[in-house]
């Protein structure tokens, strides 16, 4: 008890708030977008330098504060050169076995920003910058110092297939903040009293915060706690809507998603313990935290094996700490159960982290999922008359926005069910799953909303621009280029693969596109079939020369 209250226990509560301080103010830099016409250049780091250099000048003869997008990270790595301090791993303890944990996810983001597919919008390859990525990569093995440069770079080489039409970044940003956490803790280490165990304390709670929120988000979900009576399995079937196990016949699929529809209640209590449990189950025993990214590593695989929504870098990251904290890192996960003071601050940490001062949670993570999809395809024309079916996947790496299939801002229309058949309604949700004939289906088609006004005419316009500037590059080049991207890049958030319709093919680049036509399907899963409505052609697009 006395060691619970001793100075000790006091120091090692100070560094972890210093920690958490110093994030408040390291990561909006670290986690800043870069301007759309960054990637109009050859190089990306030459073009945000220049703009760096620029913004300085004109802050010194304004004498006005300046934020560089690139050249804030010199300044702390300045700082250990003049004091003479070349910092290595080996100067924490048991730092060597916080390289495995942190390399692990320098790796994985630099994978992913290094191999995205070539970018056919910019058609840019931004080949300097990737080979900068991994160039810090490989640094970041030797010196800590390297981790801030690599984890900025892999984020602004990601962004890239966020411009011009947003994507959702939460497969990616919890290990992206990783590695935020670590800047700042190795950037701190300045002053030599920082250990790896303060570090963990403040990385872990990082990571649990984007499980808590999600789950005080579902409980406070319309009326409270009426998400536990959410069928989930309807994910699934949406998932295969959009193109998961595509090739599992419909006779096969649809009696394994009855019998899962059966232990939803299961599913959802499941869901609510693992998340709303992450507040303190990481703090108290360093078996109870091992247990925890236990049952997390099962969520998103089981999501995975359900949908084909792969959280690939969350489930990496989740086996990576399981792996580690029975092995080499056992050591620093004992020094951070040491002391029950630093506890508190870190369970306090993830409690407030709604206000998103220090960590970066997604909150409002909640909806209702249901039994149709208002499925969306894209066909191209060909020069010769031929029709394609565009895979999704084809967007690559803008695919998310597309495999979502949320597309009807492009023309205008009742929108009852958004992504993966999902609403924020739960008397919508309940008539869905009650439903037992097509009718009764359709009469909810009507109760949706219009996608028109504001935020839709100006994503319209984005999507105008990136399918015209897209195929405009494809004709121009006769397909994709540097397509053996896709055989070395990192596997993909959304798995789907959609067929071509009779008289279609799967487009590759056969032909030159004159136009690209999008087709709405609303598809509803009546008991032991799929109904089909009619497929209509809601928008058409010319391509120009």
């Amino acid at each position: 008890m006395r060691d619970q209250i001793s100075w000790e226990a006091l120091s090692f509560t100070l560094h972890v708030f210093a920690i958490l301080v110093a994030l408040a103010i390291v990561r909006p830099l670290m986690m800043e977008n870069p301007p759309g016409d960054t990637y109009e250049a050859k190089s990306v780091v030459g073009q945000l330098l220049r703009w760096d250099f620029e913004i300085i000048r004109r802050a010194a003869q304004r004498h006005a504060p300046a934020a560089p997008r690139l050249l804030f990270l010199v300044i702390p790595t300045l700082a250990f050169w003049f004091s003479g301090r070349k910092l290595r791993w080996t100067d924490w303890e048991h730092g060597r076995a916080l390289r495995v944990l942190i390399m692990i996810v320098v790796v994985m983001l630099s994978w992913s920003g290094s191999t995205a597919d070539y970018n056919m919008f910019f058609d840019r390859l931004h080949g300097f910058d990737r080979l900068l990525l991994v160039g810090f990569c490989a640094a970041s093995w030797y010196t800590p110092l390297a981790v801030p440069f690599a984890a900025r770079l892999a984020y602004i080489l990601i962004r890239e297939s966020y411009y011009p039409i947003p994507q959702d970044d939460f497969d990616f940003r919890p290990t992206l903040e990783l590695l935020v956490v670590f800047s700042a803790f190795t950037w701190l280490s300045l002053k030599k009293s920082f250990k790896p165990a303060h570090f963990l304390m403040a990385g872990i709670g990082m990571w649990v915060s984007y499980y808590y929120l999600p789950g005080v988000a579902k409980v406070e979900y319309g009326v409270h706690w009426s998400w536990l009576d959410n069928h989930v399995t309807n994910l699934g079937m949406g998932g295969h809507i959009r193109g998961w196990l595509s090739f599992v016949p419909d006779s096969i699929l649809l009696p394994i998603y009855q019998t899962a529809w059966k232990l939803d209640p299961f599913l959802t209590r499941y869901v609510i313990f693992l998340e709303l449990g992450a507040l303190v189950m990481c703090f108290i025993t360093p078996k109870l935290t091992r247990l925890w990214f236990l049952l997390a590593f099962s969520l998103h695989f089981g999501i995975f094996i359900l949908s084909g929504v792969c959280f690939w870098k969350w489930m990496l990251v989740d086996l990576a700490v399981i792996f580690w904290t029975g092995k080499s890192g056992k050591w620093v996960l004992a020094d951070m159960h040491r002391y029950k003071l630093p506890a508190l601050l870190a369970v306090a940490s993830v409690f407030f982290s709604a206000q998103r001062i220090w960590y970066l949670p997604q909150i409002g993570v909640s909806w209702y999922d249901t039994r149709m999809v208002q499925n969306y395809e894209f066909v191209a024309l060909g020069e010769s008359g031929q029709r394609y079916l565009v895979d999704p996947n084809y967007f690559a790496p803008s695919d998310m926005h597309f495999v979502q299939g949320r597309m009807c801002y492009v023309a205008p229309s009742k929108q009852t069910t958004a992504i993966y058949g999902v609403v924020g309604s739960q008397s919508i949700a309940k008539a869905l799953d009650e439903a037992d004939s097509p009718e009764v289906a359709e009469k909810l088609l009507r109760r949706g909303r219009y996608c028109r006004g504001g935020k839709h005419d100006a994503r319209r316009k984005e999507y105008v621009e990136f399918i015209t500037r897209f195929f405009r590059n494809i004709n121009r080049h006769h397909g994709k280029r540097h397509a053996w991207l896709r055989y070395i890049g990192r596997p993909t958030h959304l798995h789907v693969h959609q067929e071509p319709h009779e008289g279609e093919l799967l487009f590759d680049g056969q032909e030159k596109v004159v136009a690209l036509e999008l087709w709405q399907e609303p598809i509803v899963w009546l008991g032991d079939r799929f109904h089909h409505f009619p497929r209509i052609r809601v928008h058409s697009l010319p391509i120009p020369d």
